[in-house]
């Protein structure tokens, strides 16, 4: 019994002695494992960047957007604030040229335009405004 448990030690030591041996392919193969796995973190951080880079740029993008947005709302604004402008002078110089026609109508009698140019002094303000914006604007052209 002796004889065959020392055998039987042996044998076992043996063979885990064995195993822990190993061959030149399996050492080849773990290297090429190895070297895989560098070359897919290197990738995955090259990816990781890449991403990280390009969610930079869409915020960037997403802030330019909202500038141009706001740009735009304001011309927008402005185009509308201009056209009133607009209408106004042009309802203004329609009035003025109107209350002009009514006091250089030599029709009517001088007692109805004193009392109408009494009455609407703005319009001989308005004329006056008006000609003087005229004249600036043939200037600038």
């Amino acid at each position: 019994m002796n004889r065959s448990s020392l055998s039987l030690l042996v044998l076992l030591l043996f063979s885990t002695a064995c195993f822990g041996q190993t061959t030149p392919g399996d050492s080849q193969t773990l290297q090429a494992l190895l070297s895989e796995v560098r070359q897919l973190r290197q990738d995955l951080q090259t990816t990781t960047i890449a991403a990280q880079r390009a969610q930079i740029l869409l915020y960037r993008l997403q802030g330019q957007e909202a500038a141009v947005a706001r740009a735009s709302q304001r011309i927008d604004e402005a185009r509308e604030k201009l056209a009133g402008i607009q209408a106004q002078r042009k309802y203004s110089a329609t009035e003025v040229k109107r209350h002009e026609d009514f006091i250089s109508n030599t029709e009517n009698p001088p007692t109805q335009r004193k009392e109408f140019e009494e009455r609407h002094p703005i319009s001989n303000q308005n004329s006056n405004r008006q000609k003087i914006w005229n004249n600036s604007n043939k200037r600038k052209k």
